[in-house]
C-alpha cells in the first residue's frame, strides 16, 4: 500500500542490503531521482545501496 503511494510521487522501489531496511519485511527503499542527476551521482548512490556487494 505504501509502495502505491509513492509511487503516485514518482518514486520508485529500489533494492538494498542495509540491515535497517532488510530487518523488517514491510520496510522498503523508496526513492525518486530527478533527471537533471549527473550518472556519478547516480553511480554513488549504488554504491551506498549495496555496502556488501563484492563484485560491483
Amino acid at each position: 500500500m505504501m509502495v502505491r503511494l509513492m509511487m503516485t510521487i514518482d518514486m520508485v522501489w529500489y533494492a538494498t542490503d542495509d540491515p535497517e531496511i532488510c530487518s523488517h519485511p514491510v520496510s522498503c527503499l523508496m526513492v525518486r531521482i530527478g533527471s537533471e542527476v549527473p550518472l556519478a551521482y547516480r553511480e554513488m548512490f549504488d554504491k551506498v545501496r549495496f555496502r556488501q556487494r563484492f563484485m560491483y
